[in-house]
């Protein structure tokens, strides 16, 4: 074995743990190099690609799951010998898609939300918007020059996605819904099937909303405090006489 396939079989590094803020509110010895640095290996980190496929790749799963285990529901209730048989063993196919996609979903998810407020935390120290080089364009040079740790490709490819599955997703539980209230049957499948879209579809999506909102508050210009005031207020002047 290479040394560069032992390289590309070792661990991450470990994520940049923020110092404690001191009580200014701004990080103890934390310079912006430093935490332009730590942004830049936590964006990658929560916007990757690998991930943001994981997450289509046990929607699949969760929902190819549903669509095996309730039609097994159906054949169990029929009650005859052969379909007892046949929906036990499509409940017992369904649950090793299911619980298996579910905890992998759950550790994925509490991962997410550890790199998410390690990445806020970071954000929150010494925030000052990216000062464009003097040969940038007139709007880069007003101050909305996009930070170095921004990566629209990956912000994309979660966000898009994750909008076609929630739109899809709520679409099969209207059509679902309006089929109900006009006294037609609809089918356990289609709005389960429908519930797991939406929900793949909105956790990408709030994942992707909360790093654009991270980048607008980047692109913001951070208000000063003052130390007899509030955030931007101006100093109290002694009343004459």
């Amino acid at each position: 074995m290479t040394a560069r396939s032992h390289a590309d079989l070792s661990p991450p590094p470990p994520l940049p743990e923020p110092p404690v803020p001191a009580i200014d509110g701004q990080g103890g010895g934390v310079t912006s190099e430093e935490r332009t640095q730590a942004l830049e290996v936590l964006v990658p980190r929560y916007l990757a690609r690998g991930r943001t496929l994981l997450l289509w790749l046990l929607t699949g799963v969760l929902g190819l799951g549903w669509t095996i285990a309730s039609p097994g529901v159906g054949h169990l209730l029929r009650g005859e010998l052969f379909d007892l048989v046949l929906g036990g063993l499509m409940l017992l196919l369904a649950a090793s898609l299911l619980i298996p996609g579910t905890l992998v979903l759950g550790g994925a998810i509490r991962e997410d939300i550890r790199v998410r407020d390690l990445l806020h935390r970071w954000a929150a120290l010494h925030r000052q918007p990216p000062q464009a080089p003097p040969e940038a364009p007139y709007e880069q040079q007003q101050g909305r020059a996009r930070p170095r740790w921004h990566a629209p490709g990956s912000a994309l490819f979660l966000l898009l996605p994750s909008l076609l599955l929630c739109c899809t997703g709520a679409l099969m539980v209207t059509t679902g819904l309006g089929r109900l209230l006009h006294g037609h049957a609809v089918p356990v499948l289609g709005l389960g099937l429908a519930g797991i879209l939406a929900g793949g579809g909105a956790l990408g999506l709030a994942k992707a909303i909360d790093y654009y909102r991270l980048v607008a508050r980047e692109l913001t210009p951070a208000r000063a405090t003052h130390p007899h005031g509030e955030a931007g207020a101006e100093p109290l002047e002694p009343a004459e006489g």
